[in-house]
């Protein structure tokens, strides 16, 4: 199982843990009259890992995005790529997932990624979600 550890320097926790990472969304989203694809990575984790109503958000803690960083280059991902996936807002957070902004050129590598290591049991809980409207 993947796990991410936290470091405890997030502006909403000071909670240093191991956090098991459930499964990858990316959700990526076009609307009319609009030219880019909206796009974000939701990493789910096992709320008994983490309890954000005892230990706070996980969001803007650097060990945390240090180890999800890690992982996405070993999965395959350009550094170029990673080096864009940022924190969302605040508001975005969920009560299982970490939410970040990721941008179109991530969705092309995630396509290239899940054909080339389709097979590695660490992606089997990785999944992109097109939405039109």
């Amino acid at each position: 199982m993947v796990s991410f550890r936290t470091c405890g320097d997030g502006h909403w926790s000071r909670c240093v843990a191991d956090v098991s990472i459930d499964k990858f969304v990316v959700n990526a989203t076009t609307y009319p009259d609009y030219d880019k694809l909206v796009c974000e990575l939701c990493v789910y984790f096992d709320t008994s890992t983490w309890d954000r109503s005892k230990v706070g958000l996980i969001y803007t803690d650097s060990g945390w995005m240090a180890d999800l960083t890690d992982y996405l280059i070993e999965m395959g991902f350009s550094q170029n790529t990673v080096a864009q996936v940022t924190y969302s807002e605040q508001g975005m957070q969920g009560v299982n997932f970490v939410s970040f902004d990721v941008d179109e050129d991530f969705v092309n590598e995630c396509d290239a990624v899940l054909r080339f290591t389709n097979e590695l049991p660490a992606l089997k809980n990785f999944e992109v979600v097109r939405k039109h409207y």
